[in-house]
């Protein structure tokens, strides 16, 4: 998966609509973010993790909840999500997760077709699971602030989802039927 844009809308400390375009080029694969303690580092990882998994790294205080304090004072119904549009497989997705006003959170899911229209995804959550298990999620978006935190936790479910990820899962069935054509 590669990341092309973050666009985050009243997402905890940033008020209104922010855009960012990361690096894409082979030659350029990294996009750096410097800044201050305190000026939003953080909140930009975690819009990007919130976006594809729905959750908040360890480190995230939400005290003030996940819509900006600013923007729900002057304007109780403004919208609060963060969009992602990235690339895998040569296919272009954008994907949407928005923090309703009844607090309830909605995924939307485009894929990009050859003519560039974008056509809706049913069951995105799903399509989501095929690219990166959310139990590995926390191991490829993680904060600095909280790697110390990070550990392996020795579950049953990450080790499955760490061994289909890296493709292990298909080396043990192959070694199980050939043990059973051995014997």
């Amino acid at each position: 998966m590669k990341i092309n844009s973050l666009e985050i809308v009243n997402f905890r400390s940033y008020q209104n609509k922010h855009n960012i375009t990361f690096s894409i080029k082979p030659d350029k694969k990294i996009t750096l973010f410097l800044g201050d303690n305190g000026g939003g580092k953080t909140t930009l990882l975690n819009a990007i993790y919130w976006c594809l998994t729905g959750e908040l790294t360890p480190s995230c205080d939400l005290t003030e909840g996940i819509k900006n304090t600013d923007a729900k004072i002057s304007n109780p119904d403004a919208q609060c999500y963060c969009e992602l549009k990235y690339f895998h497989d040569d296919i272009n997705y954008r994907l949407r997760r928005t923090l309703n006003n009844d607090q309830t959170i909605r995924l939307d899911l485009w894929k990009t077709d050859n003519t560039g229209v974008d056509r809706s995804v049913n069951y995105p959550d799903n399509e989501l699971k095929k690219i990166i298990p959310k139990n590995i999620a926390k191991w490829f978006y993680y904060d600095a602030e909280s790697f110390t935190k990070l550990t392996l936790e020795g579950s049953k479910a990450f080790k499955e989802d760490l061994r289909k990820t890296l493709g292990f899962e298909m080396i043990d069935l192959t070694l199980m039927y050939l043990n059973k054509a051995r014997s």
